[in-house]
């Protein structure tokens, strides 16, 4: 994996820390509701970032991007 694939992926991760902290910093997280959004929202940031990760695995083999479904963050299937 190339180090510019590497420090995208890292990057993606980080939005995700960081968008939790600032929510908990911001009092995001004062009642259920709020907390049940943010959960939703880090989740879907998580998604991207094994979207991208699947994407860059995909690229090293020269397939489709379209041609990858993410099944976990530990693993990937080709279809």
């Amino acid at each position: 994996m190339t180090p510019v694939i590497e420090i995208l992926q890292e990057f993606l991760f980080l939005s995700v820390v960081f968008k939790l902290v600032d929510n908990i910093v911001n009092g995001a997280l004062s009642n259920r509701s709020k907390l049940y959004d943010t959960i939703i929202e880090t989740k879907k940031l998580a998604d991207l970032r094994k979207a991208y990760h699947c994407s860059s695995i995909a690229q090293l083999f020269n397939l489709r991007k379209s041609a990858i479904i993410c099944v976990s963050i530990k693993r990937c299937h080709i279809v």
